[in-house]
């Protein structure tokens, strides 16, 4: 698993065997989501500033997903 320090989780996050996942920098996580194994969430740039997806509050994102770049999945993001 490999989750920078930097990245934003909500409460409540459950994370399947934390086998092969990948949370990004600038990657916010709300509230009570689900993280299946093999799931990316990851940038397509180097430059500064918001590049990693966003999940929305009680997001499931399934078995070897890869979520690429700044684009939400769901509607709000508690911090």
């Amino acid at each position: 698993m490999d989750l920078h320090t930097a990245a934003v989780l909500g409460k409540g996050l459950m994370i399947d065997h934390a086998s092969s996942i990948v949370i990004g920098e600038t990657a916010r996580v709300g509230i009570n989501c689900t993280l299946l194994h093999g799931v990316t969430l990851g940038a397509i740039s180097t430059k500064p500033g918001d590049r990693h997806p966003v999940l929305g509050d009680n997001v499931l994102v399934g078995a070897s997903a890869t979520l690429l770049g700044r684009i939400t999945v769901g509607r709000q993001v508690h911090e």
